[in-house]
């Protein structure tokens, strides 16, 4: 059997088909419609078919499906009831209505602040949908979403690593694909990007080159050693106490010893070992009253963890005489009583000026100031010099011939015996005006512009085309004696791309100097 399914009615009778009462709408003005056939095979009793209607306009109507023709005929000349199907039409009110897009009012991210950390991922944090709307949804965030985050549109979520601090409000918005109206609904959403607490680490242990001394003994110089339990994250600085011990009978200060501790020493980062001067002296007090002890602590920034070392005054009164006039290493090897320590520096108004080089010129040996105080063998050294450069630590000289142009800055490092440091950092400065051929040339995208400047100066630095017209002003302002890259990507002043050929770039320094070069620009 055969029914066309074809035919959308606004007329109604009893059985609850369409009638004026019911507010009938009117095709093409309140709805369109696109109709399907229904087949309904031999042997079925039923089929399904589509019918798409779309609503316009003109608040709530009722429409009505029904055959083409009824009643419907079988193969066999049979009626076949066919009855009314009605279909009711809702615009909705404006404001709440299924085409406008809202979110849920009890939404807490409006009121979330999102703190998070630089460097430290967070976890997935997927956005509330909207409800409403017609067509398909986007969701999308404005792009002041804090660097190193992303907003995934399919699924809402937030991933990803915060790079930089500070806060940064973000615009959270959903609209909806139906062209007309265009409904959207936006959420303002607050972050605090906060930087991360210093990574800090612990004291594991501190050991001490001595375990005894006698009462009646000499000023002892004992060599303390604390280990962090990892290398230091950074520069660590170790603090070194005397405490009361663990356990024992504690010695009194002034009465059964005086004592100097070298208070703080700084870890470098990535090292695990720091170490300090304890000069101890013992008193007698002829008493027969026992041993004595009190303890030695260093501390890090990991907080509470630190260790006692005992340091056993032993009595006089016990038999033990004599004096110590050696101190003994953690190694075995017996040295001589060091004079009292002093702290290691630079003498005062020790200055290094700022050295004049210039590439392919060898320079005079320059000897760097040496330190006064410390304990035991200072050692010197010098980092970062310039390429064609060396240091002669026994004489604590530069010499050389430098192999390149700059303005590089080095690190002259003195060191003692117990690791204690002072630095003082050194730079070069060049020794006249001059303006260096542009590398790479040719070029193409980019080339770079050095110069250098032995005293301060107002600098230009112009690019021109080959009829003498300027394109590019690289520098203009006033600048500190020393060498400069200028970087130049082939744009002009309003950053438009410029076309292959020759250009020529002019620098010129105060009054007393300017030079000009050539360079060449590929496409």
């Amino acid at each position: 059997m055969r029914s066309g399914l074809s035919q959308v009615t606004t007329d109604t009778d009893a059985d609850g088909d369409v009638d004026d009462a019911d507010k009938a709408a009117t095709r093409d003005t309140e709805y369109t419609a696109i109709l399907r056939g229904l087949t309904i095979e031999a042997g079925e009793v039923s089929g399904t078919t589509t019918v798409s209607v779309t609503p316009l306009a003109g608040g709530d109507k009722k429409i009505g499906l029904t055959a083409l023709k009824s009643p419907v005929k079988n193969d066999d000349d049979e009626d076949v009831t066919v009855t009314t199907t009605v279909v009711t039409l809702k615009d909705g009110d404006p404001e709440t209505g299924p085409g406008v897009l809202a979110f849920d009012e009890d939404v807490d991210v409006v009121s979330t602040v999102f703190e998070y950390v630089v460097g430290t991922a967070i976890e997935p944090y997927i956005l509330p949908a909207a409800t409403g709307g017609i067509g398909d949804k986007t969701y999308s965030v404005s792009a002041t979403l804090p660097a190193g985050l992303v907003f995934d549109a399919e699924t809402r979520t937030l991933s990803g690593t915060p790079l930089t601090a500070g806060d940064a409000t973000v615009v959270y918005t959903v609209i909806d694909s139906a062209p007309d109206p265009v409904n959207t609904a936006v959420l303002s959403l607050t972050f605090e990007i906060g930087t991360a607490p210093p990574a800090t680490v612990r004291v594991a242990s501190i050991t001490s080159t001595h375990s005894s001394i006698r009462e009646n003994g000499e000023t002892t110089a004992i060599l303390l050693t604390a280990t962090l339990a990892a290398p230091a994250p950074r520069a660590e600085t170790i603090l070194f106490t005397i405490a009361a011990p663990s356990s024992g009978t504690p010695a009194v200060r002034d009465a059964d010893y005086t004592a100097v501790i070298g208070g703080s020493v700084v870890i470098a980062e990535g090292e695990t070992q720091g170490r300090t001067l304890l000069t101890l002296t013992p008193l007698d007090n002829e008493e027969v009253d026992g041993n004595k002890y009190l303890g030695a602590q260093a501390s890090a920034s990991g907080g509470s963890a630190q260790t006692d070392i005992k340091i056993t005054l032993i009595a006089s009164a016990e038999g033990l005489t004599g004096a110590s006039a050696h101190i003994t290493l953690a190694d075995g090897i017996e040295t001589p009583l060091p004079p009292e320590a002093t702290p290691l520096a630079f003498a005062d108004g020790t200055a290094v000026e700022d050295q004049e080089y210039t590439a392919g010129t060898e320079i005079s040996a320059m000897e760097l100031p040496a330190a006064v105080g410390g304990v035991g063998d200072i050692a010197y050294s010098v980092s970062d010099l310039p390429s064609g450069l060396s240091f002669d630590a026994a004489t604590r000289t530069i010499s050389g011939t430098p192999q390149s142009e700059g303005s590089p800055v080095y690190i002259y490092t003195v060191t003692d015996a117990l690791g204690a440091s002072v630095t003082m950092q050194l730079q070069t400065r060049p020794a006249a005006f001059a303006l260096a051929t542009n590398y790479p040339n040719p070029f193409n995208p980019a080339t770079t512009i050095q110069y250098a400047l032995p005293q301060p100066a107002d600098v230009q630095l112009t690019v021109y085309n080959v009829v003498g017209q300027v394109v590019r002003t690289l520098v203009a302002e006033h600048q500190a004696a020393g060498r400069y890259l200028v970087a130049w990507d082939a744009t002009n002043d309003n950053g438009q791309s410029l076309s292959a050929g020759v250009y020529f770039y002019r620098l010129q320094a105060g009054g007393e100097f300017h030079a000009v070069r050539k360079m060449l620009l590929l496409k």
